[in-house]
């Protein structure tokens, strides 16, 4: 049997590459990894041999410069996907000092500003955004209706959902927030459905005590 291709990505707000791993074991292959973080840049390049990850602030990143870095480091591939997510302490319940004007707050339409540059550039066939069920809350429903309509004006239609990470193997019980893009034009027919958890709680030892 020929092997199953593998399908590249790009990553924003990658953090140390909790969210990317996850995609590297289904089959997809991340060509650039970008994250403000330099402790986090550092452990993602720690743990992948590629070392793909790079410090950049992407609050102030261009389309332009973006899509000029992912032909750097694969000119012969372009990206399928882009996945991330955006540091989501300013929307979190357990934020308790939140800020009023946090600027963490305005890197989801960062996000979206980034996707439809790589899109107009590459023609990305899918996104995936990941943050915390408090974005949806009603004082931040201004900014997720935002940053949705920027993720639809950048070319893509949408699919949202809460997910429950401990019905997927994960031994904490966390709601995260997903938003799954498909490209509009490429695929209008398409309707994404959402995995159904069905693994039962864990513990944290039996997960990683070996």
């Amino acid at each position: 049997m020929s092997p199953k291709p593998v399908i590249p990505i790009v990553s924003l707000f990658s953090g140390p590459g909790g969210m990317d791993l996850g995609f590297r074991k289904v089959g997809f292959r991340p060509l650039l990894a970008l994250d403000g973080s330099r402790a986090a840049v550092e452990t993602y390049n720690w743990n992948c041999a590629d070392e793909i990850a790079r410090q950049c602030d992407l609050s102030e990143l261009s389309g332009q410069k973006l899509a000029a870095m992912v032909r750097e480091v694969s000119s012969d591939r372009s990206p399928r996907g882009v996945i991330g997510g955006p540091p989501c302490q300013s929307f979190s319940r357990g934020n308790t000092h939140r800020k009023r004007r946090d600027p963490r707050a305005r890197l989801g339409l960062a996000y979206a500003r980034l996707v439809r540059a790589l899109n107009e550039e590459f023609g990305v066939d899918f996104i995936v955004f990941e943050n915390v069920v408090g974005l949806r809350a009603a004082r931040h429903s201004h900014r997720f209706e935002t940053i949705q309509r920027e993720l639809r004006r950048a070319g893509f239609n949408l699919f949202v959902r809460d997910l429950e990470a401990s019905e997927f193997g994960v031994p904490q019980r966390r709601r995260r927030l997903l938003i799954v893009g498909v490209n509009r034009d490429k695929f209008p027919w398409v309707k994404f459905e959402f995995p159904q958890g069905a693994a039962k709680p864990g513990t944290v030892r039996q997960v990683i005590g070996s």
